[in-house]
């Protein structure tokens, strides 16, 4: 099993050069970069929406072969009840605002936050 420092290092690699949402990081832009690192906690089923804890957990829908994440930080980020969470994040897995209401599964998980210059 891999350690947690080599998948730290595998993910800032594959998401500073092969996120296809992003341009790849060029040379000239690493001394401008801030490092933020999100360790999650082992993902938890939760039957019901009703008993995600906003600003709390970070939820993973998923829905037929769809899913999006947001971290816990997102919604309070934001400003957003449970339900306009739950929204946005249907908008982001595609399956529209009011997605999340039938056919989804949820997980939840916690995040501990690590930001070059901090902990």
């Amino acid at each position: 099993m891999k350690g947690l420092a080599q998948a730290v290092v595998d993910n800032a690699i594959g998401a500073s050069s092969r996120d296809p949402r992003f341009s790849p990081v060029e040379t000239s832009e690493l001394d401008g970069l801030q490092i933020d690192i999100n360790v999650l906690t082992p993902l938890t089923p939760v039957g019901n929406y009703k008993d995600i804890k906003l600003g709390q957990d970070g939820v993973i829908l998923y829905k037929n072969l769809k899913q999006a994440v947001f971290l816990p930080s997102v919604a309070t980020e934001f400003g957003w009840t449970l339900e306009e969470m739950l929204s946005q994040l249907s908008i982001k897995a595609s399956c529209g605002r009011d997605g999340w209401r039938t056919g989804c599964r949820f997980d939840v998980f916690q995040a501990r936050s690590f930001e070059e210059g901090g902990d």
